[in-house]
């Protein structure tokens, strides 16, 4: 395994910049995450630690050895598509030995590492049998197994379970952190899917028009998103934002609602512009059969089994509540709601990044 630095790396189509002066440091056995939606780079990036694409500028380092301009081979990194790619003719055991077979490597040696790779993904049972008679997990397991059998310095993913039903999904990511846990490989991860980032990586690296606009742990990717982008790319059901103004202690709401900022969290309110949004998630609304902040009429109830999701409509602004379930909330009904004062975000309006506001009993 290695530790992976990306030092000022661009990478420009035509007058695109797909990749805009990134820098990266990647620990040595690190589960790292580049998380982030269509078009945002991530899987750009992806390919320029790989040696897939050069860059149009900056550095690659693997352990502080500048690999710019080598190729995969010589990077020793194994990477792993969207798409299984197993050769339909061969069977399971010739797919994993295939790139052993390539590097010329002992036949009594490559035996032995498909079998190992075989043990360490469960397929020592299909090791006969051919891609078409595989489920997809089985066939995933092969891909994963196929670029593992090599002992790459560096494994690479680029969206590997998308192409799985959401159930099968589950289990997989479930198994690959096992592995990575196992191997202990540096692996790069790509996806769209926050919920996957969130579970499987040590770290997420939330990209936006070609740049790292966050890298920090799960906890504190949710917890204290850099900014709005951020903060609306995780969690789910999303975050709600409100346009918020400040007249003296009290917050005014879309349409004209004022909620009174109890003396214990006032603190907060002095380094906050006169106008800014305000980010509260889901499940740090309440509903209260006290008086609230403000009531707003039930909308949509999603059952969710456990958990539910209440969707309110106020004057000018829709928000989305999460709790434990309650058959005695009713579509078209009244409510009162609040929120937890020490959960609340904000964020720049016209830039979006998060405001730290003063160090009271607030946010």
């Amino acid at each position: 395994m290695a530790r992976v630095q990306l030092r000022g790396v661009t990478k420009d189509y035509d007058r695109t910049k797909a990749v805009d002066d990134l820098t990266l440091d990647i620990a040595e056995g690190e589960f790292l995450t580049l998380l982030g939606g269509s078009g945002c780079g991530k899987s750009t990036t992806l390919h320029l630690i790989a040696g897939l694409e050069p860059p149009s500028a900056g550095h690659i380092l693997f352990d502080d050895v500048d690999v710019t301009s080598l190729s995969p081979r010589e990077r020793n990194v194994a990477v792993v598509f969207q798409s299984y790619a197993l050769y339909p003719h061969k069977t399971v055991a010739e797919n994993l030995a295939f790139p052993l077979r390539m590097g010329r490597v002992a036949t009594a040696d490559i035996q032995a590492r498909v079998h190992e790779i075989a043990r360490l993904l469960q397929i020592e049972a299909l090791l006969e049998r051919k891609p078409r008679q595989l489920s997809g997990g089985q066939q995933q397991r092969v891909a994963l197994g196929r670029a593992l059998i090599r002992r790459p310095r560096v494994f690479l993913l680029d969206e590997p379970l998308s192409n799985l039903d959401a159930r099968l999904r589950v289990a997989l990511r479930q198994e690959l952190k096992t592995l990575h846990q196992t191997v202990r490989t540096t692996l790069v991860y790509v996806t769209h899917d926050q919920e996957e980032a969130m579970v499987l990586s040590d770290r997420i690296a939330v990209m936006h028009a070609g740049k790292i606009v966050q890298c920090a742990s799960p906890r504190v990717i949710y917890t204290a998103p850099a900014s709005r982008t951020v903060a609306e790319l995780v969690g789910s059901p999303p975050i709600n934002i409100l346009d918020i103004t400040i007249d003296g202690m009290t917050l005014v709401l879309p349409g004209g609602t004022r909620v009174k900022v109890p003396a214990a969290h006032r603190a907060w309110l002095a380094p906050l512009p006169p106008h800014f949004h305000l980010g509260i998630r889901p499940e740090h609304l309440f509903l209260t059969a006290e008086s609230g902040l403000a009531c707003a009429t039930v909308r949509q109830v999603e059952h969710l089994g456990k958990d539910m999701h209440i969707i309110l409509d106020a004057e000018l602004y829709t928000l989305t509540v999460r709790k434990e379930a309650d058959e005695s909330i009713q579509q078209g009904e009244t409510v009162s709601w609040n929120w937890d004062w020490a959960h609340l975000l904000c964020f720049d309006q016209e830039y979006g990044t998060r405001l730290v506001p003063g160090t009271s009993e607030g946010p």
